[in-house]
């Protein structure tokens, strides 16, 4: 198979450049969309770009790639002509794609690529994404994250497998060449693939097998975000995906709630005092007034 990817080259506005890295590339699956909804793979906010606006498919017989429209509003356009909705178009390496405001390249998947994380800086005020953030700067770089699935054929663990960071790829299936072979006639070749993306998240993806995927008995039908202790099935095997920083989060957040407590402690102890000092100031000046009239009435009454 040959492994291509997509280059986010650039945003023709400022607004959507902040929430994009410079040169992201996102490796294709045998099916890749492209839109403005978040669930699609190579996710394209803008008012310009469809919820589903395009897609990219893998052709094993002659291990090509070819893009298709899919009745967008404002049309897919490859080396700068528009492509005909649902009429496929190969794609070849350094071919330009432009869903505007959006340049998209076709790049050559580097296999040993630097590993790295990005964090995009969208807006978002809970306990939670601020403690996200607050890992990525200061805790993640001196720590080891640790991501894994166990597989379970009946209650036995049937493999343990890590998964690195972005831009990992890990492929599910019956055939030999797949990270994780599940060794059975209920799994297709190529059955399911979990990826870490370029904002650090973990998603699920079928690749069209033919007996799918299935979570708490309902089966998978788009991209799904998967975080620590989500369970679900192929074939006849039980997966479930484990994420470390979901407990450094949870241990994270606890401290930050004693600590805004303490500071709460701190806030009433810091308000108590004040007012004791302010009793006592004016007392001691009710006393002083008394004491200086007395004095001034003897003073009068024995002149």
């Amino acid at each position: 198979m040959m492994d291509l990817c997509i280059e986010i080259c650039k945003s023709e506005t400022e607004e959507i450049k902040e929430h994009l890295s410079s040169n992201e590339q996102i490796p294709l699956l045998d099916k890749t969309s492209l839109g403005s909804s978040r669930q699609n793979r190579v996710y394209l906010p803008g008012t310009g770009v469809s919820r589903k606006h395009a897609e990219i498919v893998y052709k094993k017989e002659d291990n090509t790639y070819w893009i298709t429209d899919l009745h967008s509003t404002n049309g897919t356009y490859l080396n700068e002509e528009r492509i005909p909705p649902r009429h496929p178009m190969a794609l070849a390496i350094d071919d330009i794609i432009t869903i505007s405001p959006y340049t998209l390249r076709v790049r050559k998947l580097e296999s040993e690529r630097e590993q790295r994380t990005v964090v995009h800086q969208i807006p978002d005020d809970s306990d939670s994404d601020l403690s996200r953030r607050l890992i990525e700067t200061f805790v993640k770089p001196a720590t080891t994250r640790k991501r894994n699935i166990d597989v379970f054929l009946g209650k036995k663990k049937h493999v343990h497998h890590s998964i690195r960071d972005y831009p990992a790829r890990l492929v599910i299936g019956r055939d030999d060449g797949c990270d994780i072979v599940l060794s059975d006639n209920s799994v297709s070749r190529r059955h399911a693939i979990v990826e870490i993306d370029q904002r650090d998240e973990s998603w699920l993806s079928d690749c069209g097998s033919s007996n799918g995927i299935f979570l708490n008995g309902k089966r998978l039908m788009e991209r799904l975000k998967i975080e620590d202790g989500y369970e679900f099935e192929i074939g006849n095997y039980r997966l479930v995906y484990h994420d470390s920083n979901a407990e450094l989060i949870d241990r994270f957040e606890s401290k930050v709630e004693i600590a805004k407590h303490d500071i709460s402690n701190e806030d009433r102890l810091s308000a108590k005092n004040t007012g004791q000092k302010w009793i006592r100031l004016i007392g001691f000046t009710a006393y002083a007034v008394i004491t200086a009239s007395l004095a001034l009435i003897l003073w009068f009454l024995f002149r």
